[in-house]
């Protein structure tokens, strides 16, 4: 009885609270810089980009080349790099949300990432005198916007929101919830502090989580309407927030083993164009540079098919940007099998021309420009499946912890160079024993990289299966389409 009588003069004491903060929000909202801080972010980025790239499409001549290193020792550690480089974003992004904010934590990045290729710098600059640092441009575009940036206020951390919501909902798991999910009074949903924030209705997904936000006896609450212990009553906003990242989790780890062909093909493509004619004319194209058809095509066709095509799609499909976000992440999938089988194919024909027809040194009299359709596939792996993957996560998540999603892709490509590790260690481990070469041997015209590439298509493709279930609950528990 106590309880009851008690509910509507909580309710009224929330309301009015809620009221007076509105009120002081609308007054107190900074209008935020918008485009122009774009052309600092974009410029830093860009730079930083492209010092990366240059350095990942040569890392591997480089070790090859210069520390002699065989290509499976080499193909192990720019796997391994790209495992750590991805990853890291991750740490990143959490102390973002919770400590430095995002203006902080990109600008000590920055530099970070300057001061390493600067020390990759020394590795061939000191006994050789070769290439010059990569990135020092890049601070200065950065600091030139800092008068323009909107700052966010970190909110604390989002794995103590989570670890409170389990304890909360173990602490009441004892409860019964009603049927009808009726909110108003029972559940705790205090107001926002920030009115930029999304507020998240209570759903009937994971009901068990749902106890953490049962006000269950009066004294659980402050006199300003607050949780006394957060360990034991949790709002309905942390609970959604932790559904959110449930519901991402499976895409996310059947989602993994695409990126490992594109991880692949960049390494081991590199190896193809050394036994390759690399000439058109007069001109010889660098092995690593090879690899520059992806930039190319993505910054070409992105633009062509956001302004073109997904126009003419959306009158077709009646869909906005005419297709769904898991239709773009499929074709992402389907550009992915297919750079590698198109690889493999192009690896037979050039190691056949190479034993019949090339010269003293291996080199087949095949274009390098034969690698451009792999190169190409990869591009759409990433227009459709990258950036599909982006705005899934974008959409799929909070705001309080869209820096944590967005490095979920990055945590993506980690997880599958270090699969790729693995796969490339067992492939070397089990060829070439009873007198044949390895698959993977330093001269791939002894080798079998074709093969290497087939093995990476069946095993992507077996998993398809997994990804198109996981996909498919997502659009019935009402996820994007």
């Amino acid at each position: 009885m106590g309880r009851e009588s008690s509910i509507p003069m909580l309710k009224k004491k929330l309301l009015d609270e809620e009221s007076l903060l509105v009120e002081s929000n609308s007054r107190t909202h900074q209008r935020k810089p918008g485009w122009k801080a774009m052309p600092f972010i974009l410029g830093n980025d860009t730079v930083e980009r492209l010092a990366n790239f240059g350095m990942q499409t040569n890392f591997i001549v480089y070790l090859m080349k210069v520390y002699n290193m065989d290509q499976v020792l080499a193909a192990n550690i720019m796997n391994t790099w790209m495992a750590v480089s991805n990853v890291v974003p991750l740490i990143g992004a959490f102390v973002a949300d919770s400590y430095f904010g995002k203006f902080h934590t990109i600008g000590i990045s920055s530099f970070a990432s300057l001061i390493g290729l600067v020390i990759l710098m020394l590795t061939a600059w000191v006994p050789q005198l070769h290439p010059t640092p990569c990135s020092i441009q890049q601070q200065p575009v950065f600091y030139a916007g800092t008068r323009v940036y909107f700052y966010v206020k970190p909110e604390g951390s989002i794995l103590s929101s989570i670890a409170q919501v389990l304890v909360a909902a173990r602490h009441k798991n004892h409860l019964h919830l009603a049927a009808s999910e009726d909110t108003e009074g029972a559940f705790y949903d205090p107001t926002f502090l920030n009115d930029s924030d999304e507020k998240l209705p209570l759903t009937k997904e994971f009901r068990c989580l749902n106890k953490a936000a049962l006000v269950v006896e009066e004294n659980e609450l402050n006199c300003d309407g607050l949780s006394k212990d957060p360990w034991r009553l949790c709002s309905i906003q942390q609970i959604e927030e932790l559904k959110c990242m449930l519901k991402i989790i499976p895409i996310w780890v059947t989602s993994i083993i695409v990126f490992i062909p594109v991880g692949q093909l960049s390494i081991f493509s590199i190896s193809q164009a050394l036994k390759m004619d690399r000439h058109i004319k007069n001109f010889e194209i660098h092995p690593g540079s090879v690899s520059v058809i992806t930039l190319v095509a993505i910054s070409v066709f992105l633009p062509f098919y956001d302004s073109v095509i997904s126009p003419l799609l959306e009158k077709i499909t009646k869909q906005e940007q005419g297709l769904t976000t898991l239709q773009r992440i499929g074709l992402g999938h389907g550009s992915a099998i297919l750079s590698v089988v198109v690889a493999g194919l192009v690896e037979k024909r050039r190691r056949e021309l190479a034993i019949s027809m090339g010269d003293s040194t291996g080199v087949a009299p095949m274009s390098v420009m034969w690698l451009a359709p792999q190169f190409l596939l990869i591009a759409f792996c990433h227009i459709f499946g990258t950036v599909g993957y982006t705005e899934f996560f974008n959409k799929e998540s909070p705001n309080s912890m869209r820096s944590i999603s967005n490095s979920l892709l990055c945590l993506n490509i980690s997880a599958g160079s270090n699969l790729s590790t693995f796969i490339v260690n067992i492939v070397h481990s089990y060829t070439g024993k009873q007198g044949e070469a390895d698959w993977l041997d330093s001269d791939i015209n002894k080798g079998r990289l074709e093969y290497f590439y087939f093995i990476i298509a069946g095993l992507v493709i077996s998993l398809q299966g997994q990804f198109i279930e996981r996909m498919k609950m997502v659009g019935k528990n009402g996820g994007i389409a």
